[in-house]
């Protein structure tokens, strides 16, 4: 655990906060990395914000609502929910498929011993440890990793792109009135969800944040936490007095309405590497230091540095993980591909079918009526008035005096429908869905057998390689989480998580090596597969382990009719034999997923086994190799 400094706040109030200490970079090296800044973040944000009129665009799609002007005056504007259902139901399953198919996350202890006590001793703390982070990632009031998991899928699930972000939250301070007392309230590790129109990062380097020259994002902070954040000594009280200038109430422009201390500032967080020492050497150069890894708090509009400080992550890993939906086509880009993007096309193209032909089917329905000139029925119509539906009229020729002609083609909606049909079958072939279950989120394995294969072998179920993508940062963003508990654990929860002795063991095996990454002590896995894909697996395992479970039967019934039979002195070798099978088959079922007690369906014969043995060599008189008892003797 970190030390806890007294400091002196405002108005003289004391307070116990964990100290974040700013770094003061040489004059030369603080202008050299805020004008950097200066340059390179306007145009990066507006790089990032040059699309976002096609998110607007396909925002307006997954609502139900046309993009594109109706095909004419007063004609039919409505939209196929091609994009809706397709992101639905992509959604739903690769929320299910990585939140809710417990466990989130596995792990297994990494080397050590092999066998005996130490096996069993590594398994339970790793055990524990899985429990623990089960149950802070689905906790609101800890980790809150399934929210933050369930906004990150829907935005990237839509538009292709989303990041997480782990970090110990800053301690909080307030006043509790009506005294002056001070509430200090604890920060702890978090998981939070990071637009992708916040991100702020360079393109070139895929989704590798940390080979970034700097990557970070934008969020807003009142001026009353500025402040706060100078008095605790987060920020440097000279950076704030300038931001304070540039928002001055007498400044044109301004909203007078609003309170100086609720005005929203735009902060960037940013990650990088870069030196914080200069050397002055005897022949009057300088020499500057080695890159450090650093986190700066940038000003957007003052465009002014109000922190540096260390990132104490291990190796200075920077806590933003990026997860992709498909991979852009050009995999330098960060930015990935959504279904809204992958589907612009073919919802379009289905949209103006559609539409084309329900005006078809509302001109082949509407005729246009034509009366002979000079005849009655021109007469008693009313000559050049309008004809309205219900009129009557007496003519001796209605062949002649009247006819009408269709304006369109009523084949027309039928061959509409044909082709919104074919473009539904091809968005099925793309994303392995069956329409006819829709919204099942185990809807993707049920297709055609021909089908399903050859969608196999084309690799068109971008949810699968989604939920691979996703896999693999949460399983990142796992290890880091470890190490921060190393930095800040919560006891109160780690106890209600695992009890007080698990907790005992974790606290001094695993959260107080700080000189040993997570990656070196355990497999941390973090499950993401499809749901059907699940639920397929966990059914062939567990018929497989019933076949198993049967072959050990067997062998556990013969061990019993052969303990009547051996001699005394081979008894105790016979038990030994079989505690050891059945020492064997716990250790291999504790490790599968789908058998949460293994001791449910491992019989305990070994005690039976040596008392049958006893028992048979009483009735055989006690001697050794004593023939066992004929049943049936005359």
């Amino acid at each position: 655990m970190p030390e806890v400094k007294r400091v002196k706040l405002a108005e003289g109030i004391e307070g116990a906060i964990r100290p974040m200490p700013l770094i003061q970079l040489p004059t030369s090296l603080h202008a050299e990395l805020e004008g950097w800044l200066n340059q390179t973040i306007p145009q990066l944000v507006a790089d990032r914000k040059s699309n976002l009129f096609r998110r607007h665009k396909w925002l307006s799609t997954l609502r139900g609502k046309r993009s594109d002007p109706a095909i004419t005056r007063d004609a039919s504007n409505m939209s196929v929910p091609l994009t809706i259902w397709v992101s639905s139901n992509t959604r739903a399953r690769q929320i299910e498929g990585i939140f809710n198919i417990p466990p989130f996350v596995t792990a297994q202890p990494l080397g050590g011993e092999r066998e005996g006590a130490g096996v069993q001793e590594s398994l339970k703390t790793a055990n524990a440890l899985q429990k623990f982070l089960e149950s802070e990632v689905r906790n609101p009031l800890a980790l809150d990793g399934y929210n933050a998991g369930e906004k990150i899928i829907t935005e990237k699930t839509n538009y292709g792109t989303s990041a997480l972000k782990v970090f110990i939250e800053a301690d909080k301070v307030l006043l509790v009135p009506p005294g002056d007392a001070v509430d200090i309230i604890r920060g702890r590790p978090k998981w939070a969800y990071v637009s992708f129109e916040d991100l702020i990062y360079w393109d070139g380097y895929g989704t590798d944040t940390q080979a970034m020259p700097y990557v970070g994002h934008e969020f807003p902070r009142t001026w009353a936490e500025m402040l706060t954040w100078v008095e605790m000594g987060y920020y440097e009280k000279s950076a704030v007095n300038a931001v304070k200038a540039f928002y001055d109430d007498n400044k044109p422009g301004r909203d007078s309405s609003s309170p100086v201390t609720v005005i929203e500032h735009p902060i960037a967080e940013l990650y990088l590497n870069f030196p914080t020492t200069v050397r002055q050497n005897e022949d009057g150069s300088t020499t500057i230091g080695l890159p450090a890894a650093l986190i700066v708090d940038y000003h957007m509009k003052a465009q002014k540095i109000l922190r540096v400080t260390w990132n104490t992550n291990p190796r200075g890993v920077r806590p933003i993980f990026v997860d992709q939906f498909d991979v852009n086509p050009d995999p330098r880009l960060l930015q990935g591909q959504g279904v809204c993007e992958k589907l612009e096309g073919a919802q379009d193209e289905t949209d103006a079918v559609h539409n084309i032909g329900i005006e078809a089917g509302k001109l082949a329905a509407a005729h246009l009526i034509g009366v002979k000139m000079g005849s009655q029925a021109e007469k008693d119509l009313g000559g050049g008035d309008p004809i309205m539906p219900g009129d009557l009229y007496a003519s001796e020729d209605p062949d002649d005096d009247v006819t009408t002609k269709p304006l369109g083609d009523p084949n027309a909606a039928v061959v509409a429908v044909q082709l919104e049909e074919h473009t539904r079958q091809y968005v099925m072939r793309m994303f392995g869905f069956d329409e006819g279950s829709l919204g099942d989120t185990t809807a993707g394995k049920r297709v055609p057998a021909s089908l399903g294969l050859s969608i196999q072998r084309e690799g068109k179920i971008p949810t699968s390689h989604s939920l691979s993508k996703s896999s693999n940062m949460y399983t990142d963003a796992m290890y880091l989480t470890i190490d921060l508990y190393r930095q800040v654990l919560p006891m109160d929860s780690l106890i209600a998580a695992v009890g007080q002795e698990a907790a005992q063991n974790l606290l001094t095996t695993v959260f107080a090596v700080a000189d040993v990454e997570a990656r070196n002590q355990f497999v941390i896995n973090v499950t993401a597969q499809d749901a059907s894909t699940i639920n397929e697996q966990r059914k062939n395992e567990l018929m497989m382990m019933t076949q198993f479970l049967f072959g050990f039967y067997d062998k556990l019934v013969q061990m019993g009719m052969l303990a009547a039979q051996v001699p005394p002195e081979f008894q105790p070798i016979l038990t030994d034999i079989v505690e050891k099978i059945q020492n064997a088959v716990r250790l291999l079922l504790s490790n599968i997923e789908s058998i949460q007690n293994p001791e449910d369906v491992i019989p305990e014969v070994a005690a039976a086994i040596r008392e049958l043995g006893q028992l048979s060599q009483s009735i055989a008189g006690g001697s050794p190799g004593g023939a066992p008892v004929q049943s049936g003797a005359a």
